[in-house]
């Protein structure tokens, strides 16, 4: 049996999940961001977007372009003060 692509690293201090395997779903399958941070948003589930950043920036896309992306993506879904915030902590 396959482990699953989603798996839980930790909580937040208000008590949502905050789980890897975004870039692996997206590697994998496919799947875009904005669907995958949509399931995340109705889960009730956070990406931990430190961890996704450096998968991105290992698999070799250019930290600039990586901050591009989260960002559209991020503000879509959760909204753009969010995305702000998510985007000055990884800097």
């Amino acid at each position: 049996m396959k482990p699953p692509l989603i798996t839980v690293v930790g909580k937040t201090q208000d008590g949502k999940l905050v789980v890897d395997g975004i870039w692996k779903s997206f590697e994998t399958h496919g799947l875009p961001f904005d669907v995958l941070f949509e399931v995340c948003l109705r889960k009730g589930w956070l990406p931990d977007w430190t961890i996704l950043r450096d998968q991105m920036v290992k698999s070799g896309i250019d930290k600039g372009r990586v901050l591009v992306k989260l960002n559209e993506a991020i503000s879509d879904t959760f909204g753009k003060d969010f995305c702000e915030e998510v985007l000055r902590r990884l800097v």
